[in-house]
């Protein structure tokens, strides 16, 4: 990134192991994952436009109550 590469320069493998990124299922699961290992205030970012966000608040709002 300081050389100018922007995005290029994050590769999957990162993005992958610092982001929920996939299926809700798989996103919860790694969210699970966080917490087991010490996360105790994880900042969650809905993706971009409306509905993108209202299905993942949903998601996670859910999980959250059922805990």
């Amino acid at each position: 990134m300081e050389r100018g590469a922007g995005a290029d320069s994050l590769s999957n493998e990162l993005l992958d192991s610092i982001c929920l990124i996939g299926p809700v299922d798989r996103c919860m699961q790694r969210l699970r994952d966080y917490r087991a290992a010490g996360v105790d205030l994880p900042i969650l970012m809905a993706p971009l436009g409306v509905d993108g966000a209202r299905t993942v608040i949903s998601a996670f709002s859910a999980a959250v109550v059922a805990a």
